[in-house]
């Protein structure tokens, strides 16, 4: 209940507020993109489980790509907030081996490749206004790709499966995040800022390699309206690895379209999930969004980027950027979340095809 109350010139708002008595929540949700295939989603939410201030979630996945991610976080707004996270993912493509191993899979062509990450977190995070956040912490991560494919059976003269990575990695990890965006698939103002470093102190398993090697990532991007519901998303992204350049498991990655990248994958239209990779990269995005009528978007977008090994040591970051591609979609916001269509291609090579998003990314 609420009132208005004249004072002078102005109004004094009196409102009477009732904290909801409801902790737990259960939640679904449905899911399809040409990465993950299809997924439903059973999220558990239940708050001041332990103190006050306190909330556990756990999503559970089903679907062609199984997976879970659980959080529990203690909240203190400005202050330190603690925060524990766990999550599996699982991805199944058609990968060209070279990705992971270019020096010997270089002439090789696409395989069936599983890629199981199960990464746990411990760290502590602030907020120091309302929109920009420091988060410091810890991290353990197993990792496996491999391969059941016949290609390598015909290698090996026997039915098992080739393993490209099966290792443990503990790290240490910073980043830095502020977001004004007005929203987070179409948005017309704000700005996004996220900077990302990672020390990688020792690992164990397939790579028994202890030296260390950190990777530092940055992603600058602004949204500026053109005219009414016309908007422009211009951005700026780049990576690069110091250090041991033997691990090639973690290198980064590019191509596809996708909300929910592990590790250092990142969408770039015109190439095929997992096409480009390298210890560097740099690339330039932008999109134009027509809102033609309420919740229904029409779209355009525009890609560049060079990526490969040490590409900022030999200065090719500053050159004509060696790869392109291009998109044109259609989007629909619903209660589901964004239903989007898109026809993407390259001038670089006869690569082209259509991306179909159904629902929220998880």
């Amino acid at each position: 209940m609420y009132k208005f109350s004249p004072i002078g010139d102005s109004y004094d708002f009196n409102a009477q507020l009732v904290e909801a008595k409801n902790t737990a929540f259960i939640k679904f949700g449905l899911h399809y993109d040409q990465l993950y295939n299809s997924a439903a989603l059973l999220n558990l939410t239940k708050k001041q489980l332990l103190l006050k201030n306190d909330v556990v979630s756990a999503d559970f996945i089903f679907g062609d790509s199984p997976r879970y991610n659980f959080d529990y976080y203690i909240d203190k707004g400005f202050y330190w907030s603690i925060g524990v996270n766990s999550n599996y993912n699982l991805i199944k493509d058609n990968i060209n081996p070279a990705f992971f191993n270019s020096s010997d899979f270089i002439n090789s062509g696409k395989v069936d490749v599983s890629i199981s990450d199960l990464t746990n977190q411990f760290f502590v995070e602030t907020l120091i206004q309302k929109d920009l956040s420091i988060k410091v912490g810890v991290e353990l991560k197993h990792l496996k790709i491999s391969s059941n494919d016949n290609f390598f059976n015909s290698l090996n003269g026997n039915t098992d499966s080739y393993v490209f990575e099966d290792s443990n990695f503990f790290s240490m990890f910073g980043a830095i995040k502020l977001d004004t965006f007005d929203d987070k698939f179409y948005p017309k103002t704000g700005i996004f800022i996220e900077g990302n470093s990672q020390l990688f102190i020792s690992s164990s398993g397939m790579n028994t390699d202890n030296s260390q090697f950190s990777y530092l990532k940055l992603n600058i991007a602004k949204a500026f309206s053109v005219f009414e519901d016309c908007s422009l998303v211009f951005g700026v992204q780049s990576g690069v690895k110091i250090g041991n350049t033997r691990t090639k498991s973690l290198d980064f990655g590019l191509g596809g379209y996708a909300y929910n990248n592990i590790n250092n994958y990142f969408s770039f239209f015109g190439y095929d999930y997992f096409s480009l990779s390298g210890d560097s990269f740099t690339k330039t995005y932008a999109t134009i969004d027509y809102e033609l009528l309420n919740n229904h978007h029409i779209n355009a977008s525009v890609n560049f980027a060079n990526i490969g090994d040490n590409i900022f040591l030999e200065s090719e970051w500053m050159e004509v950027l060696n790869y392109s591609g291009y998109s044109f979609g259609y989007g629909l916001e619903t209660v589901f979340g964004p239903i989007e269509i898109k026809y993407n291609w390259s001038p670089d090579t006869s690569y082209s095809a259509f991306l179909i998003n159904f629902g929220y990314w998880f």
